[in-house]
């Protein structure tokens, strides 16, 4: 919860370093909603919680919340991606 990096097996929040010409650079005109993405160093705050292993390998374990996904008018809910997909 502080930012701080945790040891291997331990969960804690998923944070990415954000490349500008692929990924997500803010809220349209919302710059208080965008600062909440974003850790103080420029970190991405991905808002889902994982573990690594010993390996360095990531597994997801949670989500901050279940966020609705809008597409073409239709709610679409994580876990229901995530059924279609496994």
């Amino acid at each position: 919860d502080d930012g701080q990096p945790v040891p291997p097996g331990t969960a804690g929040w998923i944070h990415a370093r954000p490349d500008p010409a692929t990924t997500f650079q803010g809220y349209y005109k919302n710059p208080s909603a965008t600062a909440k993405k974003y850790s103080s160093d420029g970190w991405l705050i991905m808002g889902d919680m994982g573990h690594l292993d010993e390996d360095g390998f990531l597994y997801i374990d949670g989500r901050d919340s279940e966020t609705i996904v809008l597409v073409s008018g239709d709610n679409v809910y994580p876990n229901e991606v995530e059924g279609a997909i496994a």
